[in-house]
């Protein structure tokens, strides 16, 4: 979150598909990677990566916050 804060959006894209390979829907990184997504207006990208990490980790709700906004989007 902190890389594309900064405006290094690669590092930051290679830091999250590192995080996501070795863990299925890392909460923190599937965030991070929506982001990413969504900054290319990839909207069903994004949408996927959320779908996934809430089917991983059902009680973590900031990923369900940000489908919800999705959503609403």
């Amino acid at each position: 979150s902190e890389y594309i804060r900064r405006g290094k959006a690669p590092d930051a894209r290679k830091l999250v598909d590192a995080a996501l390979a070795k863990e299925k829907g890392h909460p923190a990184a599937s965030l991070v990677k929506a982001r990413l997504l969504l900054r290319d207006k990839d909207v069903p990208g994004a949408r996927g990566v959320l779908d996934a990490a809430t089917t991983e980790n059902p009680e973590d709700v900031r990923l369900w916050q940000a489908l919800g906004k999705l959503d609403l989007e």
